[in-house]
C-alpha cells in the first residue's frame, strides 16, 4: 500500500489514505465544496444518498441494484425507504401501455373497412406468419 509504514488497517470501507477513520468535519466540507462546485443548495450528505437512490429508481433502476448501492441487506429495505417513488413508477408504466394500447388499436382498426370485417384474405384469429411456423404462446393458447 502507498501508505506504508504509516498505514492502520482499521478494516474500514471508507478510510483515510493512511487507513485512519475518515475526520465527520472533512468529510462534510468535502461534502459541501462539491454541492458548490455543481451548483446546488446544501444538503446533508445523507439527504444525498436518499436522493441518489430516489433518482435511480425514478430512471427503472432496477431495486436489487439500488439496494446493492445503498449497502442495505435487504432489497426490502431499500423499498421500504424509497416506496414513494413507486406510486408515479406505476403510474408511468400505467400511461406506457395506454400509449401501446391505443397504438395497436388504432394499426387494428386502420386495416380494416367500415364494416369492421377483416381485409381479405385474413382469417379472424390468425396471428401471421407462415402456416405452422409459430409455436403456440401457452398462456394466451386456446385448446382446440
Amino acid at each position: 500500500m502507498l501508505a506504508g509504514s504509516e498505514w492502520h488497517d482499521e478494516d474500514l470501507v471508507f478510510a483515510q489514505p493512511s487507513g485512519r477513520p475518515i475526520d465527520k468535519k472533512t468529510n462534510c466540507d468535502d461534502w459541501t465544496r462539491l454541492l458548490q462546485l455543481a451548483g446546488v443548495r446544501n444538503v446533508r450528505l445523507h439527504d444525498g444518498r436518499h436522493t441518489t437512490a430516489t433518482l435511480l429508481l425514478s430512471e427503472n433502476v432496477h431495486p436489487r441494484v439500488v439496494m446493492e448501492l445503498l449497502g442495505h441487506s435487504q432489497m426490502r429495505t431499500t423499498m421500504d425507504i424509497h416506496s414513494h417513488v413507486m406510486p408515479a413508477l406505476a403510474r408511468e408504466a400505467a400511461d406506457g401501455r395506454e400509449a401501446w394500447l391505443l397504438i395497436a388499436k388504432a394499426t387494428t382498426t386502420a386495416t380494416r373497412d367500415d364494416s369492421g370485417r377483416p381485409p381479405e384474405g385474413e382469417r379472424p384469429g390468425h396471428r401471421g406468419g407462415a402456416e405452422g411456423t409459430r409455436t403456440p404462446d401457452p398462456h394466451t393458447a386456446r385448446p382446440s
